[in-house]
């Protein structure tokens, strides 16, 4: 399938950003300070999440002794000190596809569950910020993904309605969830997660990398 957008919203963290592998690193760490080990399979359950659902997700996993606020909030100061030393990678193909994107006149909208104090200088640094038309942040939105509320809100800022013609570029079930609901087609760019068939049924394109989702956007 090849299709030529017009307007096409991002998501982040997985999708844009090689954030996902830090997170999954920061919980096993949290969780091992709190005494409890976990292998990343299980830290693979919050990938999408906002932190109420993340917690909930371990809750069910793990049941209720752990203080599961306490761990998030460490899992967190683990993620930026790990990220400050490091540096955060960006996703292969990720400058070129963006950059080609806009050369070709297409609408470029991002909508990410990380709160905008975290996600702004991320962008910034990593020179991705202007390239966005528009930007919804986590903390901007009453609902995070899966609800589709992210994503009628980037609609809504670059002053469309709802639409099949609009695509989404999402790594994670709660995203494309988040954006089929919204009414938007989806691009799925695969990550960490382990994709349950129902989810991948769901996206309109899958590619296997960035730099490969040109082709199917009719510019390469």
């Amino acid at each position: 399938m090849t299709v030529r957008p017009r307007t096409v919203v991002f998501d982040m963290d997985g999708t844009l950003l090689d954030t996902e592998a830090i997170a999954i690193r920061s919980w096993v760490a949290a969780f091992a300070e709190h005494g409890i080990e976990i292998d990343r399979t299980v830290a693979l359950c919050t990938i999408g999440c906002d932190p109420p659902a993340a917690r909930a997700a371990y809750r069910k996993l793990l049941g209720d002794a752990p203080d599961y606020l306490a761990i998030q909030v460490r899992c967190g100061e683990i993620f930026h000190q790990t990220a400050e030393r490091e540096g955060i990678p960006l996703k292969r193909g990720a400058r070129q596809i963006l950059s080609l994107l806009r050369r070709e006149g297409v609408r470029l909208g991002l909508a990410t569950s990380t709160r905008r104090a975290s996600a702004e200088p991320e962008l910034l640094e990593l020179g991705l910020h202007d390239l966005f038309e528009i930007r919804v942040y986590g903390d901007e939105v009453s609902e995070r993904k899966p609800s589709p509320e992210i994503y009628l809100e980037a609609v809504r800022r670059l002053g469309l309605l709802p639409s099949p013609e609009i695509w989404a570029v999402e790594d994670s079930a709660n995203g494309i969830r988040s954006a089929k609901t919204a009414g938007l087609s989806v691009a799925w760019v695969p990550d960490l997660q382990n994709m349950p068939p129902e989810i991948r049924a769901l996206a309109d394109i899958t590619s296997p990398h960035l730099d490969q989702l040109a082709s199917h956007f009719e510019l390469a």
